[in-house]
């Protein structure tokens, strides 16, 4: 009885890994949210205008 003897290049092998790590991804569904923080972006800038300061303790207070 032979085995079937399977021969893998690099490029074969790492397209496979890819696969299935992009099939995994899919199928998982994980929550991975990709967005703003919302206020937290421009924080800094709002304080620097309007107080003339970086210190960030009353833009988070105003927007808590």
């Amino acid at each position: 009885m032979k085995f079937l003897k399977l021969k893998f290049n690099t490029k074969s092998l790492l397209f496979l890994v890819f696969f299935v790590l992009s099939f995994l991804t899919i199928v998982l569904k994980p929550y991975w949210q990709i967005g703003g923080d919302g206020f937290g972006y421009y924080s800094y800038l709002r304080s620097f205008i309007f107080d003339g300061n970086f210190d960030l303790h009353n833009e988070f207070a105003l927007f808590d």
